[in-house]
């Protein structure tokens, strides 16, 4: 009983913050995070269009459209094994151009 009534009194002599304080602070926190996913996304899109028109193809339509494999053969006429090998190379072209920005994806 003596621990209940202490940590009660320990609970209500806490600071209360006002609830307009605390949704300010979230909607500081929320902003922080929305900025950080903006500069990603700018970062990530100049990347892309750096590279040849045959990779920025393949990477949109796998990763923004996510087409699947046989979609995308047959929208650009590739076999399955050429598909892998450019999306590869291109995947490996965007890991290259982004790894000078990696404090942006930490």
């Amino acid at each position: 009983m003596i621990v209940r009534n202490r940590a009660h009194d320990i609970l209500m002599r806490r600071r209360t913050v006002p609830l307009e304080e605390q949704f300010n602070e979230i909607n500081s926190i929320q902003a922080q995070f929305w900025l950080a996913d903006a500069e990603r996304y700018q970062q990530v899109y100049a990347a892309l269009a750096t590279l040849p028109e045959l990779h920025r193809s393949v990477i949109a339509q796998r990763y923004l459209e996510e087409m699947d494999y046989a979609s995308i053969e047959q929208t650009l006429g590739l076999s399955n094994g050429a598909l892998r090998g450019i999306l590869g190379r291109a995947l490996a072209a965007m890991r290259k151009r982004l790894k000078t920005n990696t404090e942006v994806f930490s």
